[in-house]
C-alpha cells in the first residue's frame, strides 16, 4: 500500500491521500504504514487457507499487488504450515472480475469448492456417515444458489452442479500439495 500510493501516476492514487493519508509527508506513511496490509503480514505464523483472487486488467488495483502480498505471506508462515493460500489471478476481468452470468457462477462454483476443501469436507479420514450428512446440505444450498442465478437449470440439473463442485475441491487438493513448502 505504502509504494503504490508512492506513485502519483497510478489511477486513484492523489484521490486516496484524502482517505488514507499522504505517504509523501513522513508522519502520514507511518501511519499508513501501520495499516499496511502488506507491511503487517506476521511471521512464523500459520495463516488459514486462503483464496486471493486478483485481475490482470484492474485499473484500480496492480495485479501485482495480490501477488506481493501472496508470496509475503507464505514467506512469513511457519516453516511446517501446509494450509492452501491460492492466487488466482482472471487475465480478463477488471476490478469486478468477468461480467455476465455463466461466468459469475463459475467464480462461485471455484469459491464454494475452495470453501468446501479448506474447511475438511473432503479429508478422506472423515469417511463417517456424519461427513456425508454434514456435506449434503451444503452442496444442496449451491446447487440452489446456482439454480437462482440461473434459472433456467432445473432442480435436478442444481444438484448436479452442486455436485460438481466436490470435483472442483478435489482439485484444489492437487494444487494445494505444489504449494506445501519441502
Amino acid at each position: 500500500m505504502c509504494n503504490t500510493m508512492l506513485d502519483p501516476t497510478l489511477p486513484l492514487t492523489t484521490l486516496d491521500y484524502e482517505e488514507f493519508g499522504d505517504p509523501r509527508i513522513e508522519t502520514e506513511f507511518g501511519i499508513i504504514r501501520s495499516y499496511s496490509p502488506y507491511d503487517n503480514i506476521p511471521v512464523g505464523v500459520c495463516h488459514p487457507p486462503m483464496l486471493i483472487m486478483a485481475s490482470f486488467n484492474d485499473s484500480r488495483v496492480g495485479v501485482w499487488e495480490a501477488a506481493k502480498w501472496v508470496a509475503r505471506v507464505r514467506d512469513n508462515s511457519c516453516l511446517t504450515c501446509s494450509q492452501m493460500i491460492i492466487l488466482r489471478t482472471n487475465m480478463t476481468g477488471g476490478h469486478f472480475l468477468e461480467g455476465g452470468r455463466f461466468k459469475q457462477c463459475e467464480d462461485a462454483a471455484e469459491e464454494y469448492a475452495f470453501l468446501i476443501k479448506a474447511v475438511g469436507m473432503l479429508d478422506d479420514e472423515d469417511q463417517s456417515e456424519f461427513k456425508e450428512a454434514r456435506c449434503k446440505p451444503v452442496i444442496m444450498a449451491m446447487g440452489l444458489h446456482l439454480s437462482k442465478n440461473l434459472p433456467h437449470m432445473s432442480t435436478k440439473q442444481s444438484r448436479k452442479a452442486g455436485l460438481q463442485l466436490v470435483n472442483m475441491a478435489k482439485a484444489f487438493e492437487l494444487r494445494k500439495s505444489s504449494l506445501i513448502r519441502k
